[in-house]
């Protein structure tokens, strides 16, 4: 990113962190909803995905050289339970409830369930989304930083490898 971008010109990123989140310690105990994002980290982290990679992104674009980096954090609803955000929740909603059933092949993969065990959990964790009683959410990450001015040709220089040939 940082090679492709001009002297002064900005990068943007967005992104939500697993597992979604309940603000009630007991709700969230017994989550299915939870329990299967969970699952879905670990499947991730097989698979050499970071779930959680908008925790990591500050320092990633400072250690790029990337300065003036402002992340603002926002909770999203999922579900349409909020006071606020209620079209956003539904969205939400709906991504994760149609997403669910793409997870069974992945959780029997990478995870060893059986189609029984992939099966009850995505209804457990289906019924918990429609009935709406978890008010559960996502902490998402809108991340942006600029390139310095004057360092096109510093850089450059660093990532140079001359080639040489009839070596």
């Amino acid at each position: 990113m940082y090679r492709h971008l001009k002297p002064g010109g900005y990068i943007e990123l967005q992104d939500f962190c697993l597992p979604s989140r309940c603000d009630d310690p007991v709700a969230a105990a017994g989550s299915k909803v939870i329990q299967w994002n969970k699952c879905l980290m670990e499947v991730g982290e097989k698979m050499g995905m970071n779930c959680q990679a908008p925790l990591s992104w500050h320092q990633l674009l400072q250690d790029a050289g990337f300065v003036d980096i402002h992340s603002k954090w926002t909770n999203w609803p999922i579900g349409s339970w909020a006071k606020q955000n209620k079209e956003l929740g539904r969205l939400a909603y709906m991504d994760f409830y149609d997403a669910m059933v793409s997870t069974v092949p992945l959780f029997q993969k990478f995870l060893g369930y059986t189609t029984e065990e992939t099966q009850v959990l995505l209804a457990e964790a289906r019924k918990e989304f429609r009935d709406q009683k978890v008010h559960l959410y996502l902490p998402c990450c809108f991340c942006y930083a600029r390139k310095p001015e004057g360092t096109m040709l510093q850089r450059a220089s660093q990532n140079f490898e001359p080639v040489i040939s009839g070596s």
